[in-house]
């Protein structure tokens, strides 16, 4: 589906992390678990349940308007072999009450975000924060040679990704590798704390 939302008069900073609240809006709307698994937020456009992908979310904008393309899989299970371990399905009867429920979430989130910003909702989205505490590479461009590699600390208020203490900024970028979360500890041994 796709919503038009009027981002006349925003600064570009404010406008660039609507993809994040779009997809802030998705998570909101399903149940906080689906299927044994976390309903979770990945940066920059992306929605997770159980590490796999359940929907994406593309914005792009027309003038004063952005035109957000929001995709979910409500009950498709079949996926090519290229993505099938990297994707999953809601596994709900009504495309249509998934609709209207992500529909009503967006409606609300984007009202706050226009009054107050991105920030009005930092704490909320560092708690569904799919990547932060992992070890992540992120390609700026799809021709980046040195792809930023780290410990990612999160979404910042600024709606960049904190990798090792460095921001990146969606455009372009894609996260290319994911290491699972590394312990709150050290333990002896682990390569992650050199």
């Amino acid at each position: 589906m796709s919503a038009v939302l009027d981002v006349g008069g925003l600064e570009p900073q404010q406008a660039a992390t609507l993809p994040l609240i779009v997809g802030f809006s998705v998570v909101k709307a399903l149940p906080r678990e689906i299927r044994g698994g976390r309903v979770l937020l990945k940066w920059p456009n992306d929605v997770l349940i159980a590490s796999r992908k359940v929907a994406g979310i593309l914005c792009e904008r027309h003038g004063d308007n952005a035109v957000a393309g929001i995709g979910i899989n409500v009950k498709e299970q079949a996926f090519p072999p290229e993505i099938a371990s990297r994707a999953t399905f809601l596994g709900m009867d009504s495309v249509e009450e998934v609709r209207d429920q992500v529909l009503e979430s967006l409606g609300r989130c984007y009202e706050k975000w226009r009054s107050e910003g991105f920030a009005a909702f930092h704490e909320e989205i560092l708690e569904i924060d799919f990547l932060r505490g992992r070890v992540v590479a992120v390609r700026r461009t799809d021709d980046d040679a040195a792809p930023v590699r780290g410990l990612c600390g999160g979404i910042t208020v600024s709606g960049a990704l904190d990798i090792g203490g460095e921001e990146v900024y969606a455009g372009e970028a894609h996260v290319e590798e994911i290491k699972e979360r590394i312990p709150s500890r050290p333990r002896e041994g682990n390569e992650d704390y050199e």
